[in-house]
């Protein structure tokens, strides 16, 4: 699906397009790790896993904002 017609659909229907792409995306990576030993992955293994890695990401830039507040703070 390209960016215009994506553009051109009610949210109901960019939430299933998104679901479609990110069950496709998790079974690409479900193969992929089958392919090197890890056969018992499951589909709730890798959501869980991604969303471990958004958390960590969110606490990263959580904490360069607070530093960044520091810094603005003690200049004041």
């Amino acid at each position: 699906m390209d960016f215009e017609s994506f553009d051109e659909l009610n949210e109901d229907e960019r939430i299933k397009a998104v679901e479609k792409f990110i069950i496709r995306e998790v079974g690409t990576i479900q193969q992929n790790l089958h392919y090197q030993g890890y056969e018992e992955v499951t589909f709730s293994d890798i959501l869980k896993a991604y969303e471990i890695m958004q958390l960590k990401k969110l606490n990263e830039i959580n904490e360069k904002l607070e530093s960044i507040y520091r810094e603005l703070w003690s200049r004041s």
